[in-house]
């Protein structure tokens, strides 16, 4: 046994057994321990606090057959991590694929980490995942591209930052083959490579920085006399804006609303390739800017154009570089053109992407297929038939056979049907209806058959339980959507909250005395004028000029230039009267201040870097407490770090500094990335120890997120890290938000921003481009819908064992029987296991996105289900919830 080290130092690999030819890590089977330390020959740990904050004791257990566990057992954490790590062992070549591959458990640990990162500079190489951990032993395998070279600063490592315990054994290394994303457009073996290209309908395009669609078809205005694309620019409508509240505030018209194919055709590096089109503009804009290219990753090169009144073809040619290409063609203008060309609209037609140097007569592919996305909320939770119209684009008259499938949250085929249609040359909308079991998530798969040819697209859908009008919900968003068509969309599944960021210091009050709200204005209002509800913060303790920074610290880069406003301001005084004035500006409209974002452990304000200690926010969150309640005596103030909520060494301080005596409201941050349920330790230890230090505060989680995609796009992804599937986001979201509902948070805020089309990087969370919803949206508005505005925590289920966990609320009113005296919501599931029980005696089920479940056992998993009672008491429940348990053998 020994304690961990408080610097990280390299054993000697001298001695260590044999490794696999092709495993790049040196003993991974953890065999051996020359000097008898209780850690694996080759392997070293690290730690970052001192033992009187961090205690982890160490040993090998024996496997078999040569191998060993290495195993971690931390009984004391106030900070720092517990680490096991090599470096500088690491043969690793920047833009080479690797795999690692390890097993591992855990006991009072839910999760782990395992990344590969340089320690000069601290540079991801590309591996940084989590390892959500059972009892039993799980083996986990991570596929990642390198973006760096090891050197002998490099360190694979495996951490965990709680008390706990966790073995990992069997961990190895090696190069692979590229991970395919799901976003490329398949090569159908004609000359064109791209769909819809002689635009017969919207699909298959779209606009890369807008979510939505802004162009429409215009039948018969081809240079051939059929369909082709019209793109209008709409600078003066405020909906087709772009909008953002952090860092320099931006409210811009839309720009360069050229179109980009959706998904990449397929290339064969050193094969030349030539895109071409028609385009033309309007009779009233001659010369308007347009351009044609390729923007990587396989291909760069653009070509700008000047349009006129008449088609002309235009043409790139460039040689691949690599296997994908992003195609974009059409409008670019900017701001500065308004003048001379708002409302112009730019046409285009007979896209073309072939082998070759020079662009060749015209073809489109002789079949496609397209789905359209649908959303809608229900009348009720029942089934329902839904109608919808598949656009099949063909270059000939016959028939077609469409075979229809529709898989559900679960992926289960839970619909199908096929049918034949006369379709001709163009596109041929056919209506479908498929009776669907009620709300929920579901993918829309057809088929089209039509003689020699064939093609295949599906769409997402979702289907909310019923929407609940009402300004007020327990969701929200930091920061509000881009474009306003989605702060609408975000409130349809429950989202009416916004966090704001433009109150900056530095950008309201450039200089002693010296207001502009003009931009902030627009800001705060702009979610306001949807319906929402705006929580204003105060980012940074300072501006530059009352910044106590040294003079010689300025950087001109984002993000070392907000460095200054960091540090504490030269006169709190000055803090005080500067939130005065904001909270005057918006009283009535805003109730809710924030103080400071990720104060002390983060570079954003009061940044440890710079010799801050957590005592040194107390101060500064009285002046700003005493500026909020000068204005608006009835606001509320919300204090905290916004740190995860099992940072005790920075809200320890704060409340027994009397913290507490000057905040309404506690903030926190998390992004578990894992199994939620180690949220309620934690929460429960917060909630104490602002007990102890003077009474408890509600909290509000104003920065949350799980981020997946189950369809990936190329982009590079190093924070945020995906979950493995949507499936799992989904229903781990909707434990972790009954965790924190059942332990004093009021309000939960996701953290979102928005991606460029084909780069996505699952940070939308909710949806994807064009507002096609994930897994993850229909289970948000179904716990809107079971917990309701206000949710109401009457008891946590007790004795049910390790792997159940479950809360009881207050019913919302619309889930109310008539009559009833109460009725109660339960949500249970189980972390790990599955069991089938039997059903409380009269009470109704729902699945995660609020679907009913009729049958006559349930199964209780990782998926939570909803149980709604009516005059039943919560221990009751419990009760009856244990006794099923025990008969399932989980007790």
């Amino acid at each position: 046994m020994t304690r961990i080290l408080l610097a990280v130092f390299v054993l000697s690999v001298a001695g260590l057994c044999a490794q696999e030819a092709d495993n790049l890590i040196l003993n991974g089977s953890f065999a051996g321990d020359e000097n008898g330390d209780g850690i694996a020959d080759g392997w070293s740990l690290s730690a970052g606090a001192p033992e009187d904050q961090l205690a982890v004791e160490c040993s090998l257990e024996d496997l078999g057959d040569g191998r060993f566990a290495q195993k971690l057992d931390c009984t004391v954490y106030e900070g720092g991590h517990a680490m096991v790590c090599q470096v500088g062992t690491l043969d690793i070549k920047a833009g080479q694929w690797y795999e690692a591959r390890l097993r591992a458990k855990g006991e009072n640990l839910r999760y782990a980490h395992v990344g590969l990162h340089d320690t000069d500079g601290w540079k991801n190489l590309g591996l940084w995942n989590q390892l959500n951990l059972g009892r039993k032993w799980r083996e986990f395998s991570f596929k990642f591209k390198a973006d760096h070279s090891a050197h002998e600063t490099t360190r694979f490592q495996i951490w965990f930052t709680r008390v706990g315990t966790l073995w990992v054994s069997d961990i190895s290394l090696t190069t692979t083959t590229p991970e395919l994303p799901d976003n490329i457009i398949p090569d159908t073996g004609t000359k064109n490579l791209l769909p819809n290209s002689g635009f017969e309908t919207l699909a298959g395009w779209g606009m890369p920085n807008w979510w939505t669609y802004g162009w429409e078809v215009a039948p018969g205005l081809g240079p051939d006399g059929s369909s082709c694309a019209a793109v209008e620019w709409k600078c003066d409508d405020p909906e087709y804006g772009y909008y953002f509240d952090y860092f320099e505030m931006v409210e811009r018209p839309l720009v360069e609303p050229y179109l980009q194919a959706i998904g990449r055709p397929q290339l064969e590096p050193g094969e030349t390739y030539t895109l071409s089109a028609y385009m033309r503009c309007d009779d009233d804009h001659t010369d308007a800017p347009a351009m044609i290219g390729f923007r990587g990753p396989g291909a760069r090169r653009t070509q700008d154009v000047k349009l006129t009144s008449q088609w002309q073809r235009v043409s790139v040619t460039e040689k691949a570089t690599g296997s994908y290409a992003i195609v974009q063609l059409g409008p670019t203008f900017a701001v500065e053109d308004a003048p001379q060309f708002a409302g112009c609209t730019v046409y285009i037609d007979n896209v073309q992407l072939e082998r070759g140097g020079e662009a060749t007569d015209f073809e489109a592919h002789p079949l496609d297929l397209f789905v359209p996305i649908h959303t809608e909320h229900l009348a009720g939770l029942e089934g329902r038939e839904v109608s919808f119209t598949p656009a099949v684009v063909s270059a000939f008259d016959g028939e077609c056979a469409l075979d229809c499938q529709v898989t559900d949250f679960n992926d289960e085929i839970v619909a199908r049907k096929q049918l034949t249609v006369q379709i001709g040359k163009g596109a041929t909308k056919p209506p479908v209806s498929l009776a669907l079991p009620g709300p929920g998530f579901y993918r829309v798969t057809v088929t089209a058959k039509a003689g020699e040819h064939e093609a295949t697209n599906s769409a997402r859908w979702a289907l909310y339980p019923p929407l609940i009008k009402g300004e007020d919900t327990a969701f929200g968003m930091n920061h509000a959507f881009a474009y306003n068509g989605f702060l609408r969309r975000a409130k349809q599944i429950g989202l009416s909250w916004v966090r704001d960021w433009s109150l900056k210091w530095e950008h309201v009050e450039t200089q002693k005395g010296a207001f502009t709200f003009d931009k902030t204005d627009f800001q705060i209002r702009r979610p306001q004028k949807e319906g929402m509800n705006v929580l204003c913060m105060f980012p940074f303790p300072s501006a530059e000029w009352s910044s106590v920074a040294p003079p010689d610290l300025h950087k001109t880069a984002y993000p070392a230039n907000r460095i200054r406003q960091a540090f504490a301001p030269k006169d709190p005084a000055d803090l005080t009267r500067y939130v005065t004035e904001c909270v005057k500006r918006y009283k009535g409209e805003v109730d809710v201040w924030e103080v400071f974002n990720e104060s002390v452990f983060t570079s954003y304000s009061l940044p440890k870097a710079q010799g801050y200690k957590a005592e040194d926010y107390v101060p500064l969150l009285k002046a700003v407490y005493e500026g909020c309640k000068a204005a608006d005596p009835e606001c509320l103030v919300m204090g905290g770090y916004s740190a995860p909520p099992q940072r005790v060494e920075l809200y320890g301080p704060m409340f027994r500094e009397g913290g507490l005596d000057y905040c309404d409201l506690v903030s926190i941050h998390l992004y578990p990335g894992g199994p939620p349920e180690s949220l309620d330790a934690d929460l429960k230890r917060l909630n104490e120890m602002m007990d102890e230090n003077g009474g408890r505060k509600p909290t509000w989680m104003t920065e949350y997120a799980y981020y997946a995609d189950d369809d990936t796009d190329f982009a590079t992804r190093r924070w945020p890290t995906l979950m493995r599937s949507e499936w799992h986001q989904a229903c781990w979201n909707t434990r972790a938000c009954a965790i924190m509902f059942g332990n004093g948070v009021e309000k939960i805020f996701y953290h979102i921003w928005p991606t460029r089309m084909n780069e996505d990087i699952g940070s939308r969370i909710f949806f994807e481009y064009a507002g096609a919803p994930r897994k993850i949206a229909p289970a948000q508005a179904a716990m809107q819908y079971f917990v309701g505005s206000k949710p109401g925590f009457v008891h946590e289920l007790q004795n049910v064992g390790e792997d159940a966990a479950g809360f009881i609320f207050r019913a919302p009113t619309h889930l109310r029987p008539e009559g009833a005296e109460e009725a109660l919501v339960t949500l249970v599931w189980l972390t790990y296991d599955e069991a089938v029980v039997d059903r409380l005696a009269g009470a109704r089920y729902f699945d995660v996105c609020g679907r009913e479940i009729e049958t006559e056992r349930i199964k209780l998993w990782e998926a939570p289900v909803y149980v709604l009672t009516t005059d039943t008491a919560p221990a009751a429940i419990n009760q009856a919830i244990s006794s099923m348990l025990d008969e399932a053998g989980l007790l």
